[in-house]
């Protein structure tokens, strides 16, 4: 299973992330299968995990940190293919 995760967030003054949400996502599988939705939730666990895990520098107004508000980053996750494979 392969898919792209866009997630929205908060960064707050001190530059830890919170109301982490998935705000799309699109899966598929190498094989050409449907996915299955257990893993799409699985991904999309994992992808407010990494985002959860991340810490940014802070907006400053007037000189002072702020949060900031619907910050989007997609997640990517791929099954990285073998050196030893022929494709």
């Amino acid at each position: 299973l392969e898919g792209n995760i866009l997630t929205c967030f908060t960064v707050t003054a001190r530059g830890k992330t919170e109301n982490i949400r998935v705000s799309n996502s699109q899966f598929w599988t190498v094989s050409g299968k449907p996915p299955q939705r257990d893993g799409e939730h699985l991904l999309n666990l994992e992808a407010t995990a990494v985002i959860w895990h991340w810490k940014f520098k802070p907006r400053l107004v007037d000189g002072k940190p702020v949060d900031t508000p619907n910050v989007c980053q997609t997640i990517t996750f791929r099954i990285a293919q073998s050196p030893n494979s022929k494709t």
